[in-house]
């Protein structure tokens, strides 16, 4: 009998990988009255939460507001591979790798 240190996963189904696996849970609740924040961040995706939790580690009162649950938007649907070529300017970037490539990317 043989071992596999590797999960396999059927890829093929149609479904997220994200969404098949049940996550953290993250509390949310309707705005149903009127409140006070220093900003507000409009989507609760992968962008939205960390931009939030940057600005609540800067002292900020957070507000984040999406039409879906947690997550729910484009996240799921991402390799969650973030970059750091995507993060820089595209002078910069051109400088080290070529207009053209740039552009692709």
């Amino acid at each position: 009998m043989s071992t596999s240190l590797t999960n396999h996963r059927d890829l093929r189904t149609g479904r997220s990988i994200w969404m098949a696996r049940r996550g953290p849970s993250v509390a949310c609740a309707p705005l149903t009255r009127n409140i006070n924040c220093d900003v507000v961040v409009i989507g609760s995706g992968i962008s939205g939460a960390l931009i939030a939790e940057n600005l609540n580690d800067a002292g900020l009162n957070v507000v984040i507001l999406d039409r879906r649950g947690p997550g729910q938007g484009s996240t799921p649907a991402s390799t969650a591979m973030l970059q750091y070529e995507l993060d820089t300017p595209m002078v910069l970037m051109a400088k080290r790798i070529g207009r053209e490539r740039t552009e692709r990317i």
